[in-house]
């Protein structure tokens, strides 16, 4: 009568490592690789929206610059028709230097609105990086679902008897029951 409940108690342990909804999710690859992409695409979209932002307000420097040049050229114009010289001439360097700076802001944001195109085209590889994870989840899935139907059987696992530990022919028993048990606990770890 022992060896039968120690029989059960293997089939039991036996059953529940090889249910597949014992094993925790944390642990199962596909839906590591889920995860991975789940996160891939929520950070890559909160970077977007960042750089879009960024070039909005490179946009309203741009427009503010215009309305600059524009106050500049008429006050250009307004200089031009002054009739003192030594005022003209003044005024005109001070506007020539003030174009100067409108200038080098123009290269900057034109140098930022670059960099951010450049990190947008990155952030689109990353993209497909993720779309490439998630092929490979659907291949494996694929594969899950071959495997089980080509190991099916016409006989549920419950009607199957336990695995022989002895052989007819074998020279001593080479698995005990503590080995089963060892075996069993090294199954579940993994």
């Amino acid at each position: 009568m022992p060896n039968k409940n120690k029989e059960k108690k293997i089939i039991q342990e036996e059953k529940e490592f090889l249910n597949c909804n014992t094993i925790k999710d944390e642990h199962k690859i596909v839906s590591q690789l889920d995860e991975v992409t789940k996160e891939t695409e929520l950070k890559a979209s909160e970077i977007f929206d960042i750089m879009e932002n960024i070039l909005e307000s490179i946009s309203n420097i741009s427009e503010e610059n215009k309305l600059a040049l524009k106050f500049l050229d008429n006050l250009k114009n307004k200089i031009n028709e002054e009739n003192n010289i030594k005022n003209k001439k003044e005024m005109l360097n001070l506007l020539d230097i003030e174009y100067e700076h409108l200038q080098k802001l123009n290269e900057i944001q034109t140098n930022i609105e670059t960099t951010i195109f450049d990190g947008m085209n990155i952030m689109q590889y990353q993209d497909i990086n993720r779309q490439r994870i998630e092929r490979v989840i659907n291949v494996i899935r694929t594969l899950v679902k071959y495997l089980n139907t080509l190991f099916e059987g016409n006989m549920h696992d419950n009607h199957r008897t336990t695995s022989a530990t002895f052989l007819n022919g074998d020279k001593n028993n080479i698995t005990t029951e503590e080995e089963l048990e060892e075996i069993l606990q090294e199954f579940k770890k993994l």
